[in-house]
């Protein structure tokens, strides 16, 4: 079905939407990220197959190649490894902790996943890209239980690589064509074009509730993470103090955004009375000769537009660089503690090894 391209914007537009950046792939526009004009709050919308939209003269386009994945024997590179009941036990509830065992019949691995036996090699990738994407793909296969049962699906991007979860929870890998100059990493809530065009004036609640679900799950996810580091260094090092002063600080970014969220809405409050007003008096020109004391008070009305629309300008640039900030650092901090977990327990049980070998020699 082709839909104009001018429409779908102007029905954001309405709905109080800005989309930003536009992703094509196979010559289809298949996602659009959208922010909230009120919230700033960020969204993927994925565009079925049965829509295309003419891109011609739009800026601000990305076009997408598909990467292909293929299965890995097992090396020294691939250590994050997790059964598909312990993902969805971390990742979908966020009440249960699954304690590790102390002894292990069975490799660690395989107690942590069954899942991952579906390994990713990139073709033509360098060594530092086929490990983001390795990465970035095992964090979309946890993250998904965050979801399991919902409308929504989900997007991860990072340097110039989109992962995509699709509503059957298939990880498609995406390489940007033309490269987008930033190394953080982000996720994004995706909604249905369908879905979205239904629901368009309630979306963002749901969205934000979302995205809030998710962080607590993370957060959750870094205190049994950290839990179980613990255990297997038996409290040695200073990575326990240092993971409570992060999941402080993440928690100040959150009570930050929050506050600036509040402030940005008051503020746009304020400005649609003073516009309201404004419109109020211009009619008042139209109607009757405009006297000195009332183009005085228009003026200062318009004054004091320009400076809310300053201030809020401001206040959306410092809440989108506290967005980043957050979620940037949780993602960073869910790899590392995960991948970790396995990790160190396998340095461990090669070190054991030394005791068979002095018992033997």
């Amino acid at each position: 079905m082709t839909l104009s391209l001018d429409k779908l914007q102007y029905f954001l537009n309405v709905n109080h939407f800005t989309p930003r950046r536009y992703f094509m792939a196979d010559g289809r526009c298949i996602l659009i990220e959208c922010m909230s004009q009120k919230t700033l709050q960020v969204f993927m919308l994925s565009i079925p197959s049965s829509y295309d939209f003419s891109m011609s003269g739009v800026s601000h386009v990305f076009e997408l190649e598909n990467v292909p994945v293929n299965a890995l024997t097992e090396d020294l590179s691939d250590f994050a490894h997790a059964t598909e009941h312990i993902m969805e036990t971390h990742y979908a509830s966020v009440d249960s902790h699954i304690e590790l065992p102390e002894h292990h019949k069975r490799p660690m691995k395989d107690h942590l996943d069954d899942f991952y036996k579906q390994e990713v090699i990139l073709k033509n990738m360098t060594k530092d890209e086929t490990i983001t994407i390795k990465n970035l793909y095992r964090q979309m296969q946890r993250l998904k239980y965050c979801i399991l049962g919902m409308q929504h699906t989900l997007v991860i991007i990072k340097c110039n690589f989109v992962i995509y979860l699709t509503n059957d929870h298939k990880i498609i890998v995406y390489r940007v064509r033309r490269s987008i100059p930033k190394e953080t990493s982000s996720f994004y809530i995706a909604v249905n074009f369908n879905i979205f065009y239904d629901k368009a004036n309630v979306i963002e609640p749901e969205i934000t509730r979302i995205y809030r679900g998710i962080w607590k799950v993370l957060n959750n996810n870094q205190e049994k993470h950290t839990r179980n580091i613990q255990e297997i260094i038996e409290r040695r090092g200073t990575i326990v103090e240092q993971s409570r002063r992060l999941l402080k600080r993440k928690q100040d970014y959150l009570d930050y955004i929050d506050k600036y969220t509040t402030l940005l809405e008051n503020l746009e409050s304020n400005r649609t009375s003073l516009s309201k007003e404004l419109d109020e008096l211009k009619m008042a020109d139209d109607e009757i000769h405009s006297d000195l004391k009332r183009v005085h008070y228009k003026q200062k009305v318009e004054k004091k537009i320009h400076k809310l629309d300053k201030t809020k300008k401001e206040v959306a640039s410092i809440l989108e660089e506290l967005n980043t900030k957050n979620q940037d650092l949780t993602l960073t901090i869910d790899t590392i503690l995960f991948d970790n977990i396995i990790m160190l327990d396998k340095i461990f049980k090669n070190f054991q090894q030394f005791k068979k070998l002095e018992e033997q020699n």
